[in-house]
Formats: structure tokens, sequence, C-alpha cells
């Protein structure tokens, strides 16, 4: 059976059509992506009109990939792009009206859950932290004995940041250092969390496969891992305009230019005082915890 779940994010909207089976297994036949910038269209607490029309001809694109196809089953849902909006409800009906798509609006407590459930498929830990870094917020979750323990989502988002801070493509030294203050503000809720020395780390989302490709274009590897140093790395070489940095970036990540520091910021305050052993980079995420927990249902 095909199943096409719409992931309606703060930066990006994605889609990804799995081929699955009544025992449970599945496997991605399709990933498509539009860089959409939602968090950009907002105006005051709402969503904008031009951001509502741009959501949909997104959708509509979706619609033509899945209807050549033939993907009889499509689930969509939003996370922190219509969690920020006061105009959720109104967005919601307009993209039903015009699209026929019925957008669920998800929790943060919610998709932190379903990244841990997805983040499981690719890159499996017993014991310590899984992280989502998105457009407009984090989720953390840590991992106790393979399950679920203390969970929080938090208002840490690179694209929110970058927006809010960011002049220029490339920060300078004193974006960054608004742009820390920032993230320590919106992380203040998961001090307790993050006040544990977890011994090992699973990021999921873009920034994260982002950073993983930059890494591996610097220094080729085959395990989805990466040290702490390398992000730190490439933050201040992005930051001093390093020649062979920005190289990597562009053939590695073109596309997260303007969001990458900020989230690369954001992991390395995840990190912390942590000496962490191991850096996962996750496949896998939310878009394939929902599909376990909503459509699988196993």
């Amino acid at each position: 059976m095909l199943t096409g779940i719409i992931d309606v994010g703060s930066n990006t909207i994605r889609l990804s059509v799995f081929k699955h089976s009544a025992n449970g297994s599945f496997e991605p036949v399709v990933s498509r992506k539009i860089v959409a910038g939602l968090a950009g269209y907002e105006e005051g607490d709402m969503l904008s009109a031009q951001g509502e029309a741009k959501l949909c001809k997104c959708l509509k694109e979706f619609q033509g990939i899945l209807k050549a196809l033939d993907v009889p089953h499509v689930r969509a849902f939003a996370t922190a792009s219509l969690r920020r909006v006061s105009n959720a409800e109104q967005v919601k009906a307009q993209v039903y009206e015009k699209t026929g798509i019925k957008l669920e609006l998800i929790s943060g407590a919610e998709e932190a859950r379903l990244s841990f459930i997805g983040s499981q498929c690719s890159t499996p830990i017993d014991e310590g932290l899984v992280a989502d870094i998105g457009g407009g917020s984090t989720e953390l979750v840590k991992v106790v004995n393979g399950r679920v323990g203390e969970l929080c989502s938090t208002h840490a988002g690179c694209l929110s940041l970058s927006l809010q801070i960011g002049g220029s493509i490339l920060p300078t030294n004193q974006e960054i250092k608004k742009m820390k203050a920032a993230i320590d503000e919106h992380l203040a809720p998961a001090a307790s969390l993050l006040s544990t020395p977890f011994s090992t780390f699973s990021f999921v989302g873009g920034t994260a496969r982002a950073t993983y490709r930059i890494a591996r274009e610097l220094k080729p590897r085959t395990a989805r891992t990466l040290e702490a140093s390398e992000i730190t790395s490439i933050i201040e070489g992005l930051a001093s305009r390093d020649k062979e940095i920005i190289r990597a970036v562009r053939s590695a990540a073109p596309e997260r230019i303007f969001t990458l520091v900020a989230g690369m910021l954001i992991m390395q305050t995840v990190i912390g005082e942590s000496q962490p052993k191991t850096l996962l980079v996750s496949k896998c995420g939310v878009r394939e915890g929902y599909l376990i927990e909503n459509v699988i249902k196993c």
C-alpha cells in the first residue's frame, strides 16, 4: 500500500511517499521538499494571506506528484508553522477549501514523541537525547531504556532566529552572539533536561542532515556520525568566511545557507557541556513516526 505524508513546517514543506505492509514494514518511495519559509510570512501572530497562498501552492504541487504516482492515501500535518499563529483554524479551513487536504495540527509534545519514534528506525539509542531542530521549534526527548522519558518542545527554531536576528546571509560575529543569547532564552524551559550529561545524541531534521552532509564533504565518512568539534568548526568557518567551509556548504547544502548557522548554534547549545561519545544524525524523523503511529498502527 502507498501512503503520502505531508509535513508542513516553518521552513520547509515536505512530502514523503511510503510503501508499507500490514506487518509494519515500510520503505520510502518518493521524497520531495519545498523551502517555503512560512515563518517569514507571519504578520504579528497571524499567517498572512500571502503565506496561506504559498502553502496552498505547495500542497497543489504535491498533489500533482501524488496523482502521477496514483497514491490512494494522503495524510497531512502541521507543526510549529501553525502552532505559532493565532489563525491556524482559519488557515486549515482555507487549505481544505482550496486543495481538499485536511491539515492536522500536532502539538509540540506530540511532535517530540513522533520524532523519537521515527529516529529509532534509523539511529536507535537506548539512553541519550533525541533533538529535532526545525524552522520554528526544537523538540527534545530524553531516552531511557529505549523509551520516551522527559520531553520538551521549545521555541528555538533556525528560521525564526535567522529572521529575527540575522541581517545577512552569513551572520556576523555580533549576530551570532545575539543568536546564542536568544537560543539560551528559548531553551530555558528545557534546562532540567539539558543539564543531564548525555553521552549519546541523536539529531533529527534538516539542519542536522545538512550539517552531516557538509561535514562529510570536508571529511569523507560512511557512518552517520558527527563530532561536536566539527559543528564548531563549520560555524567559525562561516563567520570568518573561510573559503573551504563556504565551498562545502555550497556543494552539500546550498538551500540551507540562510538558516544553517542558527540551526547549528542550536545543536551546539543542546550539546552544551556534555562530552558526547556519539553524535548521530538520523535519516528518519517525524514523518516516519507519524506513519508508524497513525497509519501502520503496529
